[in-house]
């Protein structure tokens, strides 16, 4: 590539660029951070994969979004695991009147750390506003504070999360 065909990619950018700000301030353009995964990567799913990959695997407690972004999971697959391990429906974790109280807690805590939604749209898969799921976290460490079998099984749980989480990297 010669001096001039540089000259022209960069021009073209320039002008690319302008457009979308323009478009951007007209708006035309839909806000592209809506669709940031974990705060950090912002692209296609299969993009978001290979950064996911190219994590490092050891190391990085001290910086909880890459904890978060190696252990991200589908909120269907907890809801399964979680169902699976309390014998019960996963639909039944989704039902506000479940007698499943306790699982259902467990599920929505779980999906919160490990899913890339946010409380907001945790709590419409729960069928509750994002309050209700951001005072659930509190509820359930009461709970498993004063039941050792509940956080036996939380804690259960959450390991074979990890395994299946860390299983895809």
């Amino acid at each position: 590539m010669n001096y001039y065909q540089l000259e022209t990619v960069s021009q073209k950018g320039r002008r690319q660029c302008r457009e979308y700000v323009y478009h951007a301030i007209e708006g035309e353009v839909e806000n592209p951070f809506k669709e940031v995964v974990h705060q950090s990567i912002l692209g296609t799913a299969g993009f978001v994969q290979w950064a996911r990959q190219m994590l490092p695997r050891k190391g990085q407690r001290e910086v909880p979004l890459l904890t978060k972004l190696q252990h991200d999971i589908s909120v269907e697959r907890i809801l399964g695991i979680v169902a699976k391990a309390g014998n019960a429906a996963a639909e039944d974790l989704r039902d506000r009147k479940t007698k499943h109280k306790d699982l259902r807690q467990m599920a929505m805590e779980l999906c919160y750390r490990y899913s890339n939604y946010k409380q907001k749209k945790n709590g419409a898969i729960f069928g509750l506003d994002y309050r209700s799921v951001s005072q659930s976290p509190a509820r359930l460490k009461t709970k498993l504070k004063s039941s050792r079998k509940l956080k036996k099984q939380f804690h259960r749980i959450r390991e074979h999360i990890d395994k299946v989480s860390n299983s895809k990297i």
